[in-house]
């Protein structure tokens, strides 16, 4: 199955650890362990993981993006300079997922001249967070379209973002990851999280 659009080019190739820089304080990678990988955002203080049970796992050349199940997804953490002032913000949080889509719709828009159609957004509880799923469709191959699906949340004053694209309307891959979300207050050094995953 093809991974189409014009904005998913990918080339593969087989690294299993990929580190990347998203923020000052955060830093992400993917692990592979039996069965699935774990994605791990951590700074000196917190961290974060989210778990894929998937067989279908492949690295790309794009940092923050793996193909899982003949689909591209992508995650990143990216800070969010009005939570930071206001730590106790819980209750604007929806405020500052809206902002986030808004920024992202306009960057897609203007920035890189995607003509989207058929944008949306829903409200989601996931284990009593809140995450803000957000879609629309790009032009894709041959008159076909492909649909960029997004799902956001809140955590430690960051905006953790999952996204897919695929040919259907599926949200359920990003659903599956976010109910394994766990967020630390310690930080998790990925060689020995990459060591203990293994030695499961």
């Amino acid at each position: 199955m093809k991974i189409l659009g014009v904005a998913v080019l990918v080339l593969l190739f087989g690294q299993q650890l990929f580190a990347q820089r998203f923020t000052d304080d955060f830093q992400s990678i993917y692990l592979m362990k039996s069965g699935g990988a774990e994605i791990v955002f951590s700074s000196n203080t917190h961290s974060i993981t989210l778990n894929i049970d998937s067989k279908e796992i492949k690295s790309t050349d794009r940092p923050g993006s793996i193909i899982v199940d003949n689909k591209m997804l992508q995650y990143g953490l990216v800070a969010d300079t009005t939570l930071q002032k206001n730590q106790s913000a819980g209750t604007d949080q929806k405020d500052q997922l809206l902002a986030f889509l808004k920024r992202r719709l306009s960057y897609s828009k203007r920035q890189l001249k995607q003509h989207y159609t058929h944008s949306g957004h829903d409200w989601q509880v996931i284990n009593n967070k809140t995450y803000l799923l957000w879609y629309y469709d790009l032009p894709g191959e041959y008159g076909s379209l492909l649909k960029q699906i997004n799902l956001s949340t809140v955590c430690f004053s960051h905006i953790l973002n999952l996204t897919i694209f695929s040919n259907a309307d599926d949200k359920a891959l990003l659903v599956e990851i976010a109910q394994t979300l766990k967020q630390n207050d310690f930080k998790i050094d990925f060689d020995a999280q990459f060591k203990a995953l293994n030695r499961k």
